[in-house]
């Protein structure tokens, strides 16, 4: 096409769009457009893809897989793979969203992926809210852990950010966490996840021990959830006696017996100055356990 200009950068980088970021690959400028196949790299991030459409200090892509550099020397922040590309470097947003749903977006440095489908990125302050956007209409968007010993640990989740600073996310909207045969539920629905999927104590949470028969609930608790079988934690726990009066034992220790009994135990002790009784004429000091089951 004799209106076409063709360049192969031969594996140099050129200087494109206003701000000189970085491309490596194929581009072709025509009366209308330059268009380019290749990798857009500025900042920490690096785009990647096949049909490039460059505007005024802009860049389009349908399709592409967009890299946020390392918090850390060795970890990515950010990759996300098969998603529609808009970032504006006047405005100094990134927006992406994922062309197939159930395609999962990594949090390297996190040890996390998450299914939500909808990314802003805000260049200058370094954070990326996360959205569950209209393909998912008809699903539940969630994390998942990615660290082996953590067992599929998972929970849902509508809406985020990921603060690139910190190396954090903030989940929001997450009514429960499933742990061994028990169900935890965070305060105000939020959950904060530190680097290498450190999840970051549950405090004034509750827990339902367990989830199916509902046996027991502990509340005013701090959980520690390591992984699917694996939780720490206290909380207070109200006893009934057999004439429904109230009485309220603190337990100071919780573990799950393992992967393949997924039992949850939580054991305290009942002192003396307590005067707590197990019925009208009998009282109790000692060890007490309670288990899920």
């Amino acid at each position: 096409n004799q209106d076409s200009l063709f360049v192969n950068t031969n594996g140099h980088t050129v200087k494109v769009l206003r701000d000189n970021q970085d491309f490596t690959g194929n581009l072709v400028q025509t009366s209308a457009q330059i268009a380019g196949n290749g990798v857009l790299a500025w900042d920490r991030a690096k785009l990647t893809s096949t049909d490039m459409k460059f505007k005024p200090n802009k860049v389009d892509a349908e399709e592409s897989k967009i890299e946020i550099g390392s918090i850390s020397n060795d970890k990515i922040a950010f990759a996300s793979y098969n998603v529609e590309s808009h970032v504006d470097f006047n405005t100094r947003i990134g927006e992406f969203k994922a062309n197939e749903k159930g395609n999962l977006t990594e949090f390297p440095f996190n040890a996390y992926a998450s299914s939500m489908d909808e990314y802003k990125w805000d260049i200058d302050a370094q954070t990326i809210e996360l959205n569950k956007g209209p393909l998912l209409s008809d699903k539940e968007s969630y994390f998942v852990s990615r660290k082996a010993d953590q067992d599929g640990l998972m929970f849902m989740s509508s809406k985020a950010l990921f603060d690139m600073k910190l190396g954090i996310i903030y989940a929001e909207n997450v009514p429960y966490i499933d742990v061994a045969d028990s169900r935890a539920f965070p305060f105000e629905e939020k959950v904060t996840i530190l680097e290498d999927a450190v999840m970051k104590p549950l405090e004034q949470s509750k827990l339902l021990a367990n989830r199916d028969d509902k046996f027991h609930e502990i509340y005013d608790a701090t959980l520690t959830i390591r992984g699917r079988y694996n939780l720490g934690g206290k909380g207070d726990y109200e006893y009934k006696d057999k004439n429904r009066t109230k009485q309220v034992i603190f337990f100071d220790k919780m573990r799950v017996k393992g992967k393949e009994d997924s039992t949850v135990y939580a054991s305290g002790f009942i002192k003396d100055s307590l005067n707590f009784t197990v019925s009208t004429k009998i009282g109790y000091k000692g060890s007490v356990e309670l288990s899920s089951i």
